[in-house]
């Protein structure tokens, strides 16, 4: 019974990340708007969609997460929890390159700025 309770609240938490998600849309970079960035201007844009990309990122961090010990809790093969415990380190160290990313265009931006 507990299993299924964790599963239960697991969907009820990744139907909600999701929503979430999807209503903030994809902030992703486009190689020409790299290429093109001269401008401060540029580089923030670039930088905020790179902070956006990884806020997203964190919030699939916490559903993987969620689903990890759903699993664990339940009676299913223990490599399931393992997968979704393995794909929320993936998400967490992506979103960790994009604030670096972000970063170096944050500073970028200010030497375009002088």
């Amino acid at each position: 019974m507990r299993f299924y309770t964790a599963l239960t609240a697991a969907g009820v938490l990744a139907f909600a990340l999701s929503t979430s998600v999807s209503a903030a849309g994809s902030a992703s970079v486009e190689p020409a708007q790299i290429a093109a960035a001269k401008t401060a201007a540029d580089h923030e844009a670039i930088a905020k969609a790179y902070e956006d990309d990884a806020t997203e990122l964190d919030r699939k961090v916490e559903l993987h997460k969620a689903m990890a010990t759903a699993y664990k809790a339940g009676k299913s093969a223990s490599w399931v929890g393992n997968h979704c415990a393995r794909i929320a380190q993936d998400f967490k160290a992506a979103a960790h390159e994009y604030r670096a990313l972000a970063t170096e265009h944050h500073k970028l931006a200010q030497q375009a700025g002088k």
